[in-house]
């Protein structure tokens, strides 16, 4: 596709650049990426559902926000995630996101691991430890990913503030909860 006909690089706003995928891949593989990452937010909030009872009866930190926002922020950031490597997909050939890709799907395995060991067999100590993986994982993938597209760098710092604050709770959880 000509690069002065793909309908992003009209936006007023310089982060959409042009893209050499035609347009109908384009929303194919945004429609793939966002799939992919509300389904790892779908696990979350089953495994959560089953095991929510325990959860509840669990000594939380202070600053924990009310269980029903947990879901939105999690939807919320999984779509930053989604957004974040479509806009890095659209410009670049998975050939040379070898290595974003792999972190990318580490992340998924991380996380899904997570709650997974939180949820599923209750191990609170488990479940921080992965969760830390998680936010290195996504701190490795934000520098890579602003070393390459800027604003799909930018676009992982709600991620990795939500992950932070995820081990904080997390954290509590294990010391108040022995």
């Amino acid at each position: 596709m000509n690069t002065t006909t793909d309908p992003f690089s009209t936006l007023p706003f310089p982060p959409w650049k042009a893209s050499h995928r035609p347009l109908s891949e384009q929303i194919v593989g945004f429609g793939i990426i966002a799939f992919s990452c509300l389904a790892i937010a779908f696990l979350g909030g089953y495994l959560f559902q089953l095991r929510s009872d325990w959860f509840l009866a669990l000594r939380h930190a202070p600053w924990s926000i009310p269980t029903s926002w947990y879901s939105v922020l999690t939807n919320l950031t999984q779509g930053f995630l989604a957004l974040s490597f479509w806009t890095l997909w659209r410009r670049h050939s998975l050939r040379t996101l070898k290595l974003e890709l792999s972190l990318f799907l580490g992340l998924f395995f991380l996380k899904s691991i997570w709650m997974l060991s939180l949820f599923g067999v209750q191990q609170t100590l488990v479940g921080l430890i992965i969760l830390l993986l998680c936010m290195f994982d996504t701190l490795a993938l934000t520098a890579l990913f602003w070393k390459k597209e800027k604003f799909a760098g930018q676009l992982l710092l709600p991620v990795l503030l939500w992950l932070f604050y995820l081990v904080s709770i997390n954290m509590v959880l294990c010391i108040a909860n022995p």
